[in-house]
Order: C-alpha cells, then sequence, then structure tokens
C-alpha cells in the first residue's frame, strides 16, 4: 500500500513517528512512484527554504502604531526588536488574520502579532461557513470552539485560500450586517476590573520567567455579525472553489450569525523581548439546520489538495460542532499535541532560518475559554510552564 501525500510530506519534513519512519523509508526502497513523489516535495521544499534565505533583516525604526503594524506585516524579520503590537484591537485583528497568517505561514517568519492576537482571532472565523470580509476562505463551520485539528498545506494551498479572500474583498459573497460594533481596547488597572468588562474570569500566572514584567492588561470587545447569503451566492463559492457533492439546504437564503465575545490581553516584557497571554470565550456561529458539515469538509479539504480517501476519512472523523481546523505548512511550521492547564493542547513552532528567530503559540480551551501564549523570546518549556500556572 503506497503512503498518500500528507504522509510523504511529513516523511520529508522529519516529523513521522518512528516507526511511520521506518516503514515509509522501507516502502521508498522498491516504489519508483513514491520515489518520485517524495523528490517533488523535497524540491518544493528547498526551493522554499531557498526563498526565505533571500530574506534580510530590515532597520528597526519605529513609527506611527498604525504604520508599525504595515511595516510589521511586510518585514516580519524587524519583529524581534520592535514592541508587540499590543494596541491592536480584536475586531482589527479578525479583519487582518486571513492576510496576516497567509503571509506569516507563506514566509515562514515569526510575527508576535501573528501567533498572538490574529492566531486566536483567525481561529474565531477562520472555517465558519460564510466568508466575512477578508475571510472568504471560511467554508467550514464551528459552534463553539473545544478543540482543534490540524492540516498540512503547501504555499500553492496558501495561494487558493487567498484567491477566495480576493473574491469577497471584490464583494462577489456579499458584505455582512454589523449587529455589534467592537469597542476599541481598554487599558485596566487589575484583573478584577479586566474581569468586569470582560465578563469572565481572567486568569494570570502564578510562575513567570525570571525579570518579567507585566506591560499592559486591555480588554477588547467584539463585534456581532449577521450574514445572509442568497442561495445563488453559496452556489457561486461552491463552484469558485470547484467543490462537488455538497447538497445546499432548500431555503433562499443561507443566513449565519457570529458573535464574538470581549478578549483579555496580557503583554509582559521579559530580557529585552515580549510573550502575551490572550483569553477569549469561544466565539458562537449560529449555522442554519440541514447543512451536511461532513460533505462540507470533506469538499474543503479535498480544495486544498487532500487525497479524496483521506479527505473523507477525515471530515468523518471530526466532530464539526466544536473543532476548529487550522491550517500549517509543514515546511515552515512544526505542531505537537501536548497536556497543558490540565487539557489537552497544541504546540505551534516555527522552523527558524539562518538568522531567523525562533517564535512559538501554545493553543488550548479550558472551561468555554481559548487560550494563547505567545512569544518569539521563549522556549516551548517556558510557555508550558507559564500556561501550566494560570490561576
Amino acid at each position: 500500500m503506497h503512503p498518500d501525500t500528507g504522509a510523504l510530506r511529513t516523511y520529508a519534513d522529519a516529523a513521522s513517528s518512528l516507526a511511520q519512519r521506518d516503514a515509509i523509508a522501507a516502502h521508498l526502497t522498491g516504489c519508483a512512484a513514491c520515489q518520485a513523489e517524495l523528490a517533488a516535495l523535497q524540491g518544493r521544499g528547498a526551493a522554499v527554504a531557498g526563498r526565505l534565505a533571500t530574506l534580510d533583516p530590515q532597520p528597526a525604526d519605529i513609527p506611527h502604531p498604525a504604520q508599525a503594524l504595515a511595516r510589521f506585516q511586510r518585514h516580519a524579520s524587524a519583529a524581534q526588536r520592535r514592541e508587540l503590537p499590543a494596541h491592536l484591537t480584536l475586531w482589527a485583528a479578525i479583519q487582518r488574520s486571513f492576510a496576516m497568517t497567509k503571509q506569516t505561514f507563506s514566509r515562514g517568519w515569526p510575527r508576535p502579532l501573528a501567533f498572538g492576537a490574529a492566531a486566536l482571532a483567525c481561529l474565531l472565523i477562520i472555517f465558519s461557513i460564510a466568508p466575512v470580509r477578508q475571510a472568504a476562505a471560511d467554508f467550514l463551520g464551528v459552534f463553539r470552539v473545544r478543540k482543534f485539528a490540524i492540516i498540512s498545506i503547501d504555499q500553492a494551498q496558501v495561494e487558493k485560500l487567498e484567491s477566495l479572500a480576493n473574491l469577497a474583498s471584490d464583494g462577489r459573497f456579499g458584505q455582512p450586517t454589523v449587529v455589534r460594533q467592537p469597542d476599541a481596547e481598554t487599558q485596566v488597572a487589575d484583573v478584577t476590573e479586566a474581569s468586569n468588562l470582560a465578563g469572565f474570569r481572567v486568569r494570570t500566572p502564578a510562575s513567570l520567567p525570571e525579570g518579567a514584567t507585566l506591560l499592559a492588561l486591555k480588554v477588547a470587545s467584539g463585534p456581532a455579525l449577521h450574514y445572509e447569503m442568497d442561495r445563488n451566492a453559496m452556489q457561486a463559492l461552491l463552484e469558485a472553489t470547484q467543490v462537488q457533492g455538497v447538497k445546499l439546504p432548500p431555503v433562499e437564503k443561507v443566513v449565519i450569525d457570529l458573535d464574538v465575545p470581549p478578549a483579555v490581553n496580557q503583554v509582559y516584557a521579559v530580557r529585552g523581548g515580549r510573550f502575551s497571554i490572550l483569553q477569549v470565550p469561544s466565539p458562537q456561529v449560529e449555522l442554519p439546520p440541514g447543512l451536511d458539515m461532513a460533505a462540507i469538509g470533506e469538499a474543503a479539504f479535498k480544495y486544498l489538495g487532500m487525497p479524496d480517501a483521506d479527505a473523507r476519512r477525515m471530515a468523518q472523523t471530526i466532530d464539526w460542532s466544536s473543532t476548529a481546523v487550522i491550517p500549517l505548512p509543514a515546511n515552515v511550521l512544526q505542531y505537537r499535541e501536548v497536556a497543558v492547564d490540565g487539557v489537552s493542547g497544541l504546540l505551534i513552532e516555527h522552523r527558524p532560518s539562518s538568522g531567523s528567530r525562533r517564535a512559538s503559540s501554545l493553543l488550548w480551551q479550558r472551561d468555554g475559554i481559548i487560550y494563547n501564549v505567545a512569544t518569539t523570546d521563549l522556549d516551548a518549556m517556558q510557555l508550558l510552564q507559564i500556561a501550566d500556572s494560570l490561576r
């Protein structure tokens, strides 16, 4: 039996388990077709690595925050000398999440913003059924995020998602109605005030790296959106993605409501660097009855290049009512499941090229709250210690 493309890609990235690695290595010795496919995957990985190696750090000027954000997205290597942009509101992060995630993943450079607030904002909408503004690639649905699943993607698949975002920005699929405007971030005096404003008990770390000091404690209120997509527009979205086999419910309009709760962000300074702790209740996405989420998930996986059998198997094993699916390029980022805060979480780490800084993001959900601890300055063990000490 031939290993599928995903298994070969994992093997090429040296991320296979020992047993899987040995099995694939033994198969490759006698299979010319798999040898050729592996060589092609390794060639693409080498090409990406070559492009990454040509990126040089930029000067560490600190302009106006809005200018800093724009430059931050273009020149991530300057992030190691620039402040973590705590001024960014959750809603602004949501609007920018798809573009920033694409840039972060395709270039592979660490971005505190993308691994902090944007990582959480991306999860809020990146796989909901309707495209919301910049996130036109959102065509998997969740009700409340309780767990996470990872799929590996490459640069070509990232570009596919970006093409859908461009269709949305052109108004191909309509625009949402803003039911509740997001509020600007509010600096608060202490955790008690943050908890009162956010509406949930904000947790703080009992154990911090030596010399760490709290720089900012802010609360941001998220928006509420109402989205109505004509059935014809939904069909156009499916056709644009060349998705087949998905049956839409027999209604004239597909209605989606998204409610993003308030989020709390704590930013700390440590040894000349930064790390952040973001907490936000799981967003609620209300979808119309009659949507076959497993079929839509399977179609989405196929659109991203997953073999048919693998797409069907993965779509059937995922609980679409509670799982956020995160696409990651395996040649740039690596991930593993870890025990954190008494539950299972995901540790996502950047694979640094020469001269770049590592970045790590720890993501988990507990008691209805999504947590993200992110840094470009601490190692994975320190992130886990911080997370496990939250009280």
